[in-house]
């Protein structure tokens, strides 16, 4: 009979473990983009997307399991239901909305562009002329850049890092990164007073707002992510995250008494 007692029991363990498994929330980040994303050495997600991930997950009552891939392959591997939701910042392209189901804004990152301090204060297509531009890949502004300067060179990087590089190795004349990207990985960075931040005129900034997505027709998930975020903001959760990598508010929704 103990033998008995001591199988069933490790059997319900045995099922308890399958069934918290299952419940776990597949979600897919970048890995690559500091201090917003950072895979470690062991292979660990860290930075201020998979913390507060982590965070909803707890609220959620779901496991987190946080997997990084490449920026272009998050959309398709949402749509197939690799994944269950996308938690790296996403700017609200009509095909990506047609495609999934937009989260309520996590993040404000306005793009801005990085040019050596002796450079104008005012980037205009003429300036750009014959210029080599750094851009992330994947932005959401991409299309938009190459109109606005239509002689300049476009090459795109995997992250801040390698446009910082070129751009002090003088293979880059100009940079564009969001901002707050820009700010810790360039500007805070050793040789960053070399350079400044200048805004790009409004059509290249957008509205600022970036959010997470969830499969398409998953409204039920979207609002409880929706609900459980609001509840991250008002009890400053997202701002005590927020300050292991940033110094400054990255959402106008974090509260004035949390700063």
């Amino acid at each position: 009979m103990k033998l008995k007692t001591i199988l069933a029991a490790a059997a319900l363990v045995a099922f308890a473990a399958g069934s918290a498994s299952a419940e776990a929330l597949k979600l897919g980040n970048e890995g690559n983009y500091p201090p917003f994303s950072i895979t470690e050495a062991d292979g660990s997600l860290v930075g201020l997307e998979p913390d507060l991930a982590r965070a909803l997950c707890e609220r959620l009552g779901h496991g987190c399991d946080i997997q990084a891939m490449e920026f272009n392959a998050l959309l398709p591997s949402l749509v197939n239901g690799r994944i269950d939701m996308i938690v790296s910042q996403l700017f609200p392209k009509p095909e990506r909305l047609e495609a999934t189901e937009f989260t309520d804004p996590v993040l404000t990152n306005p793009e801005t562009w990085i040019v050596p301090v002796s450079g104008p204060d005012e980037i205009t297509p003429d300036f750009l002329d014959g210029k080599s531009i750094g851009i992330i890949k994947g932005s959401w502004n991409l299309a938009l850049v190459r109109e606005y300067a239509p002689g300049a060179t476009i090459k795109q990087y995997d992250n801040v890092s390698g446009i910082r590089l070129d751009l002090e190795a003088g293979r880059l004349d100009i940079g564009t990164v969001g901002r707050l990207a820009a700010a810790v990985n360039i500007i805070a960075a050793e040789n960053g007073d070399n350079y400044k931040l200048i805004a790009p005129i409004e059509s290249l900034v957008g509205n600022q707002a970036f959010s997470w997505a969830v499969q398409k027709g998953n409204t039920e998930l979207r609002d409880r992510v929706n609900k459980e975020l609001e509840g991250l903001f008002a009890d400053c959760t997202y701002t005590n995250i927020r300050k292991k990598y940033f110094q400054v508010a990255t959402s106008d929704r974090e509260p004035e008494s949390c700063h």
